[in-house]
């Protein structure tokens, strides 16, 4: 149940992070444009496409390699949490 409502909760902060910005696109335009549905002009296909989403998908990559070193960090010296 908490791994769900995590999941959610990410899918929202993404979805949010791609429509924020200098120049806002709608949530629902996004999900068109990355189901494969275009209904953006060129200037937001590329500002989405080439510029906020590799940024979002980095920083997730990021994100998951910083708590996967800490889990070993954790384990490495023999600290328990909490």
């Amino acid at each position: 149940m908490l791994i769900s409502l995590l999941a959610v909760a990410l899918a929202a902060v993404v979805l949010f992070s791609l429509a924020t910005g200098a120049v806002r696109v709608s949530p629902e335009a996004i999900l068109a444009a990355l189901f494969g549905h275009h209904p953006l002009t060129a200037t937001q296909q590329i500002i989405l496409l080439q510029i906020r989403l590799p940024r979002v998908l980095a920083s997730g990559v990021v994100g998951a390699a910083l708590a996967i070193s800490g889990l070993m960090f954790q384990g490495l010296f023999r600290n328990p949490m909490g």
